[in-house]
């Protein structure tokens, strides 16, 4: 597996879900079988994509050596190594909404 692909599955698996309790109306706490029987376990679920998500893109925001090299020999006419490194960068800022 590609060094990238196992840095983006730790990134996600290491991710911690900012979903809390304030997705349901009052503050007491539901049961395991409240929760699953709600239709707040779909929100849970997408807050917890959202923040997988969001780890995934941010493990990608250094390119790997092999990732720089490629698009390199792509475009070497144009950049160079540290060029498209810097670019790659602001390409996965922007993706994040971070940039703007």
């Amino acid at each position: 597996m590609s060094e990238m692909v196992e840095r983006v599955a730790r990134a996600m698996l290491d991710s911690e879900p900012t979903w809390t309790g304030e997705h349901w109306d009052d503050d007491r706490r539901l049961t395991v079988r409240e929760f699953l029987e709600s239709t707040h376990l779909q929100d849970a679920i997408e807050v917890i994509a959202r923040d997988a998500a969001r780890a995934a893109i941010e493990a990608m925001r250094e390119p790997t050596d092999g990732m720089v090299d490629a698009g390199y020999h792509r475009a070497k006419p144009y950049l160079g190594t540290e060029t498209m490194a810097q670019a790659y960068r602001a390409m996965i800022t922007a993706a994040l909404g971070e940039g703007e």
